[in-house]
């Protein structure tokens, strides 16, 4: 909450001192007929006020879009722990079938089997051996 009350603090030291410009600017042109020693200090005062309340301006217009680039990031990493996630979930789906095929083909005993991939063999490997196979390729 502390932070809170900062904020809103800065914010009004920022518009005060905007407006504070806006009065000097007022009395500056209702004192035009000012001699010239008067006028060279006025002068100086204004650079100071000018100074402040710019950066004064640069800092409200600098937090709102501050804000609006940090609100996108935000939604960007929430959209990528989401997706992050699904593929976790996809992945333990993944070891859980492949432990199940280990230890389905464990229950059978030992087979024999090529990989899919060759394509060539003296008979038609069992599918659940091939399985097996691939499934110890994803576990190891």
């Amino acid at each position: 909450m502390a932070q809170g009350n900062r904020d809103v603090a800065t914010i009004w030291t920022a518009i005060l001192c905007v407006g504070g410009l806006g009065i000097a600017l007022i009395w500056f042109f209702n004192s035009l007929g000012l001699q010239q020693t008067q006028w060279d200090r006025a002068i100086y005062l204004l650079n100071g006020i000018e100074a402040v309340a710019f950066a004064a301006a640069g800092f409200l217009f600098g937090s709102k879009v501050n804000r609006e680039r940090a609100e996108q990031a935000e939604k960007r990493a929430d959209e990528v722990e989401k997706k992050n996630g699904e593929l976790e979930t996809t992945a333990t789906r993944g070891r859980q079938l492949a432990a199940q095929v280990l230890h389905a083909t464990s229950a059978r005993g030992p087979q024999k089997a090529k990989s899919t991939i060759d394509g060539v063999g003296e008979r038609d490997p069992d599918p659940l051996a091939v399985l097996a196979l691939e499934a110890q390729k994803l576990v190891l």
